[in-house]
């Protein structure tokens, strides 16, 4: 099994007592990959091992940023969801995807990031904002995924801005 497997599970789940999904969250971030087809091979190598459930993050850019850059243009954006939707096509809708955004982006970012992954179906959408309770509660309320501002266990540390 690669070093970059790792079972892991969102705070909120742990707390919740929703445990289905322990073990099962096969975190396949690979540095330095932006391309569909990379992202689809770590997929499919993740359910050959019998993973069902599979965490990218999508807080990755094809250029350095500033650290205080918390937006995206609109050509940024569509190539973050354009990934997004060629992992769902390429593995189907039998597995479970889910995003980590690692508190990259602002409130209207992290909306329009949630409402462009509506059709991806994610199972959750980890850290899209800052850890910030009314943040958290503002992405929660415009976006149609089902668990839209999951925060991690590392989400009671100071944010790394």
């Amino acid at each position: 099994m690669s070093p970059l497997m790792r079972h892991r599970t969102p705070a909120w789940m742990s707390l919740s007592g929703e445990t289905e999904y322990h073990e099962l969250v096969y975190e396949a971030a690979e540095p330095g990959s932006l391309e569909p087809e990379r992202w689809a091979d770590r997929a499919r190598g993740a359910i050959d091992a019998g993973f069902t459930k599979l965490k990218f993050d999508l807080d990755a850019f094809e250029t350095s940023r500033r650290a205080e850059d918390s937006t995206l243009s609109a050509r940024e954006l569509e190539r973050l969801l354009g990934r997004a939707h060629e992992l769902r096509d390429a593995v189907g809708p039998e597995i479970d995807l889910a995003f980590d955004c690692h508190w990259r982006f602002d409130v209207p970012t992290a909306i329009r990031i949630a409402v462009g992954l509506a059709d991806v179906n994610p199972l959750w959408l980890e850290d899209p904002v800052p850890p910030s309770p009314d943040a958290l509660a503002a992405v929660t309320r415009c976006s149609p995924v089902r668990s839209p501002a999951a925060r991690t266990r590392t989400s009671s540390r100071a944010s790394p801005r």
